[in-house]
């Protein structure tokens, strides 16, 4: 009779899986900002838009942001997504950071991952070095808060776009 059990896990094994999960990770996240950033641009579109450099994500946030700010074209019917806004664009930084930011992995104590990013960021006042790091657990709360943010702003936007049709 042939034994249909699993080899142990040997430790190349269970880092390449650790590797795996932080790259599936941090795709996750990526997809969540994408899905984001195509429905503000879908709302500018209906909106019709024409603003500058709305190929890059930044302009794209900042012409929604204006159109239904307080004293913007769409202020009275753009009063929901303000906030939803807000509270997404508070992730930008971290946006950047999951894009472009180089990734070291490691374990902690328990064998759990850990991801360390750095990144390369230039001000008008100079190039900073920053470092970002997501245990295992801390990933995973972040990726359903972010994944939560994004559904709110995405369906208050979706409301919107049907106001402007």
């Amino acid at each position: 009779m042939t034994d249909l059990a699993f080899p142990p896990e040997t430790n190349a094994m269970r880092w390449e899986r650790m590797c795996a999960e932080i790259h599936q990770w941090r795709g996750e996240m990526l997809d969540i900002f994408a899905k984001t950033e195509r429905a503000v641009g879908q709302t500018l579109n209906a909106a019709g838009s024409k603003g500058q450099k709305l190929y890059l994500v930044g302009p794209k946030y900042d012409e929604l942001e204006k159109l239904v700010g307080e004293s913007g074209a769409l202020a009275a019917v753009g009063r929901q997504v303000r906030g939803e806004l807000a509270a997404f664009r508070a992730y930008d930084p971290l946006r950047s950071t999951l894009g472009h930011g180089e990734l070291q992995a490691t374990a902690d104590a328990t064998g759990k991952w850990v991801a360390i990013f750095r990144l390369l960021v230039f001000r008008s006042t100079g190039t900073e070095s920053e470092v970002a790091v997501f245990s295992k657990n801390e990933a995973e709360a972040l990726r359903d808060t972010l994944k939560a943010r994004s559904a709110h702003l995405i369906g208050q936007l979706r409301n919107l776009q049907k106001q402007l049709s």
